[in-house]
């Protein structure tokens, strides 16, 4: 019943951070009731026209393989608004991304990309970047998390699931059915 006012009257990051509020604990156990259901839409719906702050979310992909991509690392992808990625990331790790996010390769941070994830990230938006591998933490990685910190961005590392230990668990599995 209110489905279709929720997808007409909402845009689409207000229609987002109201259903993830409704389908919290506290959502499910409002249905108990249509007034109460109603109450707790109408209280979600204010709660998704407060602005909300972004945030810049690196997130190492592992080996590329779509089963080895952490569950908070998948989770994240699925809520991100613009998606950077890695010219070698496969398709279906991007698939994994919300149809209407923005996707974008991007190797390098350079000060055009810069300034929009900033400007994003000023407007609310979830910016992810999903890096081959596991996100570095040393190095021109470390200056690029520094950057981000000195412009007042949010940020999160999910690290990735090492290559080597992929590998590792690939071996067990092969002696296992040996």
């Amino acid at each position: 019943k209110l489905r279709a006012r929720v997808s007409n009257d909402l845009p689409s990051r207000t229609r987002r951070a109201l259903w993830e509020r409704f389908f919290s604990d506290e959502g499910l156990r409002a249905v108990e009731s249509e007034t109460e259901l109603e109450a707790h839409f109408l209280q979600s719906q204010e709660a998704g026209n407060e602005k909300r702050r972004g945030r810049m979310v690196f997130i190492g992909a592992g080996p590329g393989d779509v089963e080895l991509l952490t569950l908070k690392g998948r989770k994240v992808l699925h809520q991100a608004d613009l998606v950077l990625h890695d010219a070698a990331i496969p398709a279906e790790i991007l698939e994994l991304a919300r149809r209407e996010s923005t996707r974008l390769v991007a190797d390098a941070l350079n000060d055009e990309l810069f300034e929009r994830i900033v400007a994003d990230a000023a407007g609310g938006a979830l910016v992810v970047w999903l890096k081959t591998g596991d996100v570095p933490l040393q190095g021109a990685a470390a200056a690029e998390h520094a950057r981000f910190r000195s412009a007042d961005v949010p940020l999160e590392i999910i690290a990735g699931i090492a290559t080597a230990k992929a590998l590792n668990t690939l071996q067990i599995s092969t002696d296992e059915v040996a």
